[in-house]
């Protein structure tokens, strides 16, 4: 692919980026109510972080793409507005983490499990969902 196109495309990239980033941080901050539950927002978040990582691994590896083609003295100023974008998914990826393990060590859900540890047939989000969020890290 020729270097005009590779950087269409990572512009492209990085406008879906900028507009996630928008969305993870509306939903970081927004309010657990009757209609947004603990539930519904911990499940919100692992899908958003989830989706985090696999735009970011698109974006880094279309700014390899470009780097491997520009010229030694663009280098500098590209590799400076690729750690950019990098820094600001990284740092939302830390928050989204955060939020989703606080979440995790509030929540119970009910289940009729017989493995279940509890005797009152309960299990903790953190304890059911622990593989979950190590997968996704």
């Amino acid at each position: 692919m020729d270097l005009e196109r590779l950087k269409e495309k990572r512009k492209i990239l990085r406008m879906s980026f900028t507009k996630h980033l928008t969305k993870i941080e509306f939903t970081l901050s927004k309010e657990i109510s009757a209609e947004f539950n603990k539930e519904a927002k911990f499940e919100e978040l692992l899908s958003l972080k989830s989706q985090l990582t696999e735009k970011l691994n698109e974006l880094i590896k279309a700014d390899e793409n470009i780097q491997l083609q520009i010229k030694i003295s663009e280098m500098a100023a590209d590799i400076s507005s690729c750690e950019e974008y990098k820094d600001r998914g990284l740092d939302l990826k830390t928050k989204l983490h955060r939020q989703i393990e606080i979440l995790s060590e509030r929540q119970e859900i009910r289940t009729n499990s017989p493995s279940t540890v509890n005797r009152d047939n309960t299990i903790s989000f953190r304890e059911t969902n622990l593989k979950l969020l190590n997968y996704l890290s």
